[in-house]
């Protein structure tokens, strides 16, 4: 079976605090041992050079957009998604717990949109 994983690079001479905190985030909460990681990426490795800093990490499936094809919807509201109460209740308590992750490991997101 193959498993997917996502390169994300930085140019660390305008991104050097974002690389080193995002590599310390995702270390955390590899070390809290979640099931599944508690649905955040599972950092694989990390490489830097002099001009870019790169971390390796599994898939976690889709963003919203992908997964519920928004952007048709965009473009033409008569393919817009409808979704059940059930469904978004999922997806909020799915955030929520996320959030609860990083508020544990002393971090806020600080940029929340509905």
């Amino acid at each position: 079976m193959d498993k997917k994983v996502v390169l994300k690079q930085f140019q660390l001479r305008k991104e050097r605090k974002g690389f080193r905190k995002e590599l310390k985030i995702l270390k955390k909460i590899k070390s809290l041992d979640l099931k599944e990681n508690g649905g955040f990426p599972c950092i694989i490795s990390a490489k830097l050079s002099n001009s870019l800093g790169e971390i390796l990490m599994s898939y976690s499936g889709n963003d919203i957009f992908q997964e519920f094809d928004i952007h048709k919807s965009l473009e033409d509201q008569t393919l817009h998604t409808c979704f059940t109460l059930k469904e978004i209740s999922k997806m909020g308590m799915q955030l929520i717990s996320q959030l609860e992750v990083i508020h544990k490991l002393g971090y806020t997101h600080g940029d929340l949109k509905f």
